[in-house]
């Protein structure tokens, strides 16, 4: 098996409402959290014991209970981490999103590996089985005890932050040395996907992977955009525009693409000239013939590195008709979201300051599609996009799942990274 790094772990990903989860293995005897994948925040957390009206019956596991397990430990008020403050006698931290969602925690600390369905089946078409316990860490988490928003309703237990922080997962692993290289990779598809912790698989890609700088070594995956082409044309934006406040993030947490307000006008004037259509993130007819016009998107980032989007990513299908899912409401910069990374292997490399990208067939490798990604947990119904070809249009699945963008997503990534996400990313370069 072809690979970029020399020791790592896969895992499959899972289909969340509008997000790609994967399973957390907690405790002694472990017990299954499902968790969003989130590059654009550093926190874990998820529902405990006691987490009052936080959603257990909408979750894919019941809540997690530090009292059935024998290594967990409550950190005390002198061992607070990440900026958790002593409140009750224990390290307490809370976090609120743009969206009115939010939540409160205390840290626990206790034995914690990705895996699949099965904690104790051999490896196979499910995940790594019970070697996934061979990547076991002592981890510091959130326990919430309390949640509201979409946080209660999403299907993901909690979340798992993976930006560039030393408090998140894959450092705590190369620090144990269960893995040489501070990297991980997530490839998303419609109905799943591919998490490798460590490095990449390059046995799915389709083409080489290619490497976009990293413009800040802590926090965000922030990359340096100079470009974006509808249909291989420039429409004319300065990279300036795509590169300030925040600069241009990759968010696999986010489920959409964000691009900068000032942007807009150069976009829809591109988009509609090719199509013949007006360009809103509203529900839209399209016939065949104007299918088949549906340009890709490519973004152009520092080094010439070129990721192509292609209308089966950006375009939902919403019954019969279709919603664009980039939208042009950024205040500064730009948000890359799951749909950008869709069917793209995406490294994200903190070691060596980059983040790589590869077309790829993003099942879980190995894996039986419907096993891996059907089964026990992943009941969630997949999200439905313009078919790849105009001869699908009829055949395809439909569904009004997702049409409302509010709706569709999960209590973290309908968030637009504003100001106090902003400072998040802050508090991820002091923590370093």
């Amino acid at each position: 098996m072809g690979r970029l790094h020399d020791i790592f772990q896969t895992s499959p990903l899972h289909q969340g409402y509008g997000t790609h989860y994967a399973t957390l293995w907690v405790g002694t005897p472990p017990q299954r959290k499902s968790v969003i994948v989130d590059t654009g925040s550093h926190y874990t957390a998820f529902p405990c014991k006691g987490c009052d009206n936080c959603g257990e019956e909408h979750h894919t596991d019941p809540y997690f209970d530090p009292d059935h397990s024998e290594t967990q430990k409550t950190l005390s008020c002198d061992k607070c981490e990440a900026g958790a403050k002593c409140t009750a006698k224990r390290c307490q931290l809370s976090q609120s999103y743009t969206e009115g969602s939010s939540w409160k925690a205390y840290q626990v600390n206790d034995k914690v590996w990705v895996g699949g369905v099965s904690a104790t089946e051999a490896a196979g078409t499910t995940g790594p089985g019970a070697a996934g316990a061979d990547y076991s860490v002592d981890f510091t988490f959130g326990c919430q005890f309390y949640e509201t928003g979409l946080f209660r309703t999403q299907k993901a237990d909690g979340i798992m932050g993976m930006s560039s922080n030393s408090g998140t997962l894959v450092p705590k692993l190369q620090d144990a040395g269960k893995i040489k290289h501070r990297a991980f990779s997530l490839c998303f598809r419609i109905g799943g996907g591919n998490f490798a912790i460590g490095g990449a698989t390059t046995a799915h890609h389709k083409e080489p992977m290619t490497f976009a700088p990293l413009s800040k070594v802590n926090g965000w995956f922030t990359v340096k955009l100079n470009d974006v082409l509808i249909g291989g044309d420039s429409i004319g934006v300065k990279a300036a525009v795509w590169n300030t406040g925040k600069g241009t993030i990759v968010d696999s947490g986010t489920t959409d693409t964000y691009l900068p307000k000032r942007a807009a006008d150069q976009f829809k004037k591109a988009w509609e000239g090719i199509v013949g259509r007006k360009y809103a993130n509203t529900k839209m007819e399209l016939d065949a013939a104007t299918i088949k016009k549906l340009p890709t998107v490519s973004f152009v980032f520092e080094d010439g590195v070129t990721v192509d989007v292609l209308p089966s990513a950006y375009m939902e299908r919403s019954g019969s008709k279709y919603v664009p899912r980039i939208y042009l409401t950024e205040g500064s910069g730009a948000v890359l979201g799951g749909n950008f990374m869709q069917d793209h292997d995406v490294l994200f490399d903190a070691e060596n300051k980059r983040v790589g990208f590869a077309t790829a067939d993003c099942s879980y490798i190995g894996e039986n599609r419907k096993a891996s990604e059907d089964k026990g947990a992943a009941k969630e119904p997949a999200v439905n996009s313009v078919p790849a070809a105009a001869a699908d249009v009829a055949a395809g699945p439909s569904s009004d799942e997702g049409a409302d963008p509010a709706a569709s997503e999960d209590g973290k990534e309908v968030e637009e990274k504003a100001e106090e996400e902003e400072e998040e990313g802050g508090a991820d370069e002091q923590a370093q």
